[in-house]
């Protein structure tokens, strides 16, 4: 099972999709995770030693061009991809092939709830070391930290439109990346992207400024202020991405998880995946799945 471990921890080799991913769908046989550890304990189990954020806070990369763009690279470890990755199989998330986003309002389910307490801790540990934290101070005190999440299942060449995220979301905004790299553009936002009530290509900016960003699988990098609000944020559909010092980064299935938090009581949730509905006031939490639009 080496070649399913490469694909869970970061290996950018193109052969190993056809090894772990089924042609019907991604997630179809993955039935030999071996445990994480000597103790036995599968990835899944969200044992108490999950929580614990062990990183370098070197790997913390600030943007000087983007005000509130942190990134903190390699921030969870294999035994935290693992879990992420095995509940997401095991919740047959992208059970078909017209399957690839899974949205979760209100209260959110263990393998994703755990890292607002994550975060929190990671904050406190960057600003004992004297660094810049993921999100200011106000964002991370709020309660709940997160309470929307999105999963997104990205095949080979997929990427997602540049986008602001909308109105209805508050500030703060983390993205955690898994399985493979990828860059994601920053680009500066538009006025009418900026207001935007739904995701609209005649919105997107015509600006020809872009700063590039590589995600690497478990790199975690958080939006908040200028970075949230007038940068537009998106990921080119191209089979490989070329860095700036001529590093070719092959693409392979990537997974997403994004987190964030409604704003007020963010009763109207719509347009943001095909067969999304309202929601009502009265229900504590629910999940809707189609495709990423």
């Amino acid at each position: 099972m080496s070649s399913l471990n490469k694909e869970l921890f970061g290996s950018d080799d193109e052969d190993d999709d056809d090894e772990v991913f089924g042609a019907q769908s991604p997630f179809s046989e993955p039935d030999d995770l071996p445990p994480d550890d000597a103790t036995g304990r599968t990835s899944h189990d969200f044992h108490p030693d999950l929580y614990t954020p062990s990183f370098d806070p070197s790997n913390l990369d600030l943007f000087p061009s983007i005000p509130g763009l942190v990134l903190l690279r390699s921030a969870l470890t294999h035994a935290q991809q693992s879990a992420i990755v095995r509940a997401v199989i095991d919740g047959g998330y992208f059970a078909t092939p017209e399957q690839n986003q899974t949205m979760h309002f209100g209260k959110l389910p263990p393998h994703v709830d755990w890292l607002g307490g994550w975060t929190v801790e990671v904050q406190r540990k960057l600003k004992e070391e004297g660094r810049e934290g993921l999100f200011p101070r106000a964002i991370v005190e709020r309660t709940p930290l997160f309470d929307q999440a999105i999963v997104n299942l990205y095949t080979r060449g997929e990427g997602i439109k540049s986008h602001v995220d909308l109105a209805r979301f508050a500030d703060g905004i983390l993205i955690l990346s898994l399985l493979t790299s990828c860059v994601m553009t920053m680009r500066p936002a538009s006025e009418a992207s900026k207001v935007a009530t739904t995701y609209n290509t005649n919105t997107l900016t015509t600006s020809t400024v872009s700063i590039p960003v590589l995600l690497r699988p478990g790199d975690v990098l958080s939006l908040s202020g200028p970075a949230r609000y007038d940068w537009e944020h998106g990921i080119e559909e191209r089979m490989f991405d070329v860095l700036p010092d001529g590093e070719r980064i092959q693409r392979g299935t990537r997974i997403s998880v994004t987190l964030r938090r409604m704003m007020g009581d963010g009763v109207v949730i719509s347009g943001e995946v095909e067969g999304e509905e309202e929601r009502g006031k009265e229900r504590e939490s629910w999940v809707t799945a189609g495709r990423r639009k």
